[in-house]
């Protein structure tokens, strides 16, 4: 399964000009074309909040290493991150509640 962006798509289809189509493929093809959305947030977009943690306050962080060249994945509390201690963080999801 491959996340899209539901935004990008009904933008799409929106800009869409209809017509008969001898295949009627218009749908598929917006939706083959549609953007990957990506699980990771961009620090300078947002910062990670409380919602975004797991249990322990941690979310996932990647710092792309400009100087480096390489990734690195820390797991870190959501609120010691910021858009100079990395470039990226992946807000994660709740455990499941288990019944007794």
């Amino acid at each position: 399964m491959r996340l899209i962006d539901a935004d990008a798509l009904y933008e799409a289809f929106e800009r869409t000009t209809w017509f008969d189509n001898d295949d009627g493929d218009i749908a598929e093809e917006l939706v083959d074309n549609a953007p990957t959305v990506s699980p990771w947030v961009k620090t300078s977009d947002r910062l990670p909040t409380e919602a975004d943690a797991d249990d322990e306050g941690k979310v996932t962080a990647l710092i792309t290493g400009s100087t480096t060249g390489k990734l690195l994945s820390l797991s870190l509390d959501y609120a010691s991150v910021t858009t100079k201690s990395a470039d990226y963080f992946l807000p994660l999801p709740k455990l499941p509640e288990v019944e007794g």
